[in-house]
């Protein structure tokens, strides 16, 4: 163990933040083999009704919303790394009751509210380690590596999940999951602790709002659930195949990639506000225009100019998220967290209701202009 040990720690990862880049790369690899997927395997492969799909969305999004106070404690006690990690086998028996489904169909709730659970230990305790690790000077390049790297892994992850699930079903395409997260959960033994020298209390919470970042913050849930759910869904049934499906997701991702790392270092030269001002109207466009497909060819184009737009402007939008938290951050992350949950569900709400994908995307469309308040 010690021999281990010592090659991740001055081998392997000389560093916290390149300790933090391969551990996003393998979580990225595994969630992507899947999460385009998700609402279909739901919807078409377990059976569920639309407004149970629906429904498990929201609940997820209330307990990660619910669960983020409880992993800001357990931070403070237990430091960063143990955080993230006491998400992992959470995550790993998430993904056990999701392959238990088809069999024990009321496991959805319980389902719905562990997955919650993890993300609020897993992303809390990230985000408080990236805005450790870098630095505000380059925070855009930082980033940029980050969601590069994030993107490289992902980029094979629908494919392969397309192609095990026509191959073998879900059931194999869950237990490949298991592994990839057990395996990326070894990424962060290296380096040490970081335990933050800060305090959790709600009035710190209450006190750090600033109602125009909690505006923005609310449009990242709306954009973030046009992105995950509304989109597949609705492209699934033009493509026809989840093989199709995940074709497409690998190419918008591999557009993204391509400019995302560029963009960001870029930012970082020109300002990041100057940098998103220039852009916006476009990604604004990018909305707008998935209103109007109908055809594969329309999928696809969409996919080349909505990568572009959100290669360009990923880092410097995320850059500005770590560079506006105060030096004591967990209250700034947990307010966060629950002002992206409600533009989450107000999302899922609408689609709930009304089953428009259309509506969705012009919602995301107007939501994009409060980044302007960031």
């Amino acid at each position: 163990m010690y021999h281990v040990g010592y090659f991740l720690q001055h081998k392997l990862f000389p560093n916290q933040l390149k300790q933090l880049y391969f551990f996003i790369g393998f979580l990225s690899f595994a969630s992507s083999m899947v999460e385009l997927f998700m609402p279909l395997y739901l919807y078409l492969e377990v059976g569920f009704s639309f407004t149970n799909v629906m429904l498990f969305f929201i609940v997820e999004n209330i307990f990660f919303a619910l669960c983020t106070p409880i992993a800001a404690n357990f931070l403070v006690k237990h430091g960063v790394k143990h955080t993230i990690l006491f998400g992992i086998p959470i995550k790993c028996f998430v993904i056990l009751l999701f392959y238990s489904l088809p069999q024990f169909p009321s496991l959805l709730a319980v389902t719905a509210v562990l997955g919650g659970l993890y993300q609020a230990f897993l992303w809390l305790g990230i985000h408080i380690l990236f805005k450790h690790v870098t630095h505000k000077k380059q925070r855009g390049k930082e980033l940029g590596v980050r969601i590069f790297i994030g993107r490289i892994a992902a980029i094979l992850g629908p494919i392969f999940g397309g192609l095990i699930i026509h191959l073998f079903g879900f059931y194999v395409l869950f237990i490949c999951i298991l592994g990839f997260v057990m395996l990326g959960s070894l990424c962060l033994l290296a380096n040490g602790e970081y335990s933050p020298k800060c305090t959790f209390t709600w009035k710190g919470v209450r006190k750090s709002i600033r109602w125009k970042y909690a505006t923005f913050f609310v449009s990242q849930g709306v954009i973030q659930t046009g992105q995950a759910v509304a989109w597949p869904l609705f492209i699934f049934f033009i493509l026809g195949s989840y093989v199709s499906l995940g074709i497409a997701g690998s190419v918008f991702t591999l557009i993204t990639a391509m400019i995302v790392l560029v963009a960001g270092n870029y930012s970082d030269k020109v300002g990041k506000r100057t940098f998103i001002r220039r852009l916006l109207p476009f990604e604004i466009l990018s909305w707008i225009a998935r209103a109007f497909v109908r055809t594969v060819t329309h999928v696809y184009g969409v996919i080349l100019f909505a990568g572009s737009t959100l290669g360009l402007l990923a880092a410097p939008v995320g850059a500005l998220e770590y560079d506006n938290a105060p030096k004591n951050a967990l209250a700034y992350f947990v307010q966060r967290e629950f002002f992206i949950v409600f533009g989450r569900v107000a999302l899922l709400l609408f689609l709930l209701f009304t089953q428009n994908y259309t509506g969705s995307f012009a919602l995301v469309a107007f939501a994009e202009l409060a980044i302007l308040l960031f």
